[in-house]
């Protein structure tokens, strides 16, 4: 979590946080992985508190295959 670092690393830590939310995945921009994803339930994100950090992903049954 974000409690092991200092105050100038959390503001770093918090702007990779938004860089992550403009950002594409892979080969695919975000923009053009939006388009990927249109009309498909698939989701993932990262996530940090002061004590703990992880991932958090789901989709519908449907597009299972696609989410991974």
């Amino acid at each position: 979590g974000s409690n092991r670092y200092g105050d100038e690393e959390r503001v770093i830590l918090g702007t990779t946080v938004n860089i992550r939310r403009q950002s594409g995945l892979g080969a695919f921009s975000a923009t053009a992985l939006k388009r990927r994803l249109a009309g498909h339930t698939a989701t993932a994100s990262s996530w940090f508190s002061g004590t703990a950090e992880g991932v958090s992903a789901s989709a519908s049954p449907e597009d299972l295959e696609l989410a991974l």
